[in-house]
């Protein structure tokens, strides 16, 4: 799948096993080298979150590229990363502190491919990591 990824150009930048540590942020680095080494799953873009630099005010977010049979499997490994903090309002049981923290939206697909784009909203460094905790954990799971 990998190949016909690459050959019909699904990628839109460098193809991810053609990536080098300079083109991912270092806390991502372990996370895309889990991911882009299994055989239906890809990152095309990605970042850990930036709050200073040239780059501050950046989001933590990962869009990946899955074979149409895995999207399912990756969405609810998607979903089982996210680990919901005890803090919770005894008055508001259903809602967790951190759970507007995550989007997963689906992007465009064809009949082998579909993008899904992982946003997080997370201003703080204690958010921010938390974020690349729940991708690190997604990514030793698919």
């Amino acid at each position: 799948m990998y190949d016909l990824a690459v050959k019909n150009n699904k990628f839109l930048h460098i193809a991810p096993r053609d990536l080098k540590k300079k083109h991912i942020d270092w806390k991502m680095r372990p996370i895309c080298d889990r991911i882009n080494a299994t055989d239906y799953c890809w990152t095309v873009f990605s970042c850990q979150g930036h709050l200073s630099g040239n780059q501050k005010g950046g989001l933590p977010y990962l869009v990946l590229l899955c074979a149409n049979e895995k999207r399912p499997h990756i969405l609810n490994q998607l979903y089982s990363a996210f680990e919901v903090d005890g803090e919770y309002d005894d008055r508001f049981p259903l809602l967790g502190p951190r759970s507007n923290m995550m989007l997963i939206s689906l992007g465009s697909k064809d009949e082998n491919f579909t993008y899904i784009s992982i946003h997080f909203n997370a201003q703080g460094k204690n958010d921010q990591d938390y974020c690349v905790k729940i991708m690190d954990r997604f990514s030793r799971t698919i």
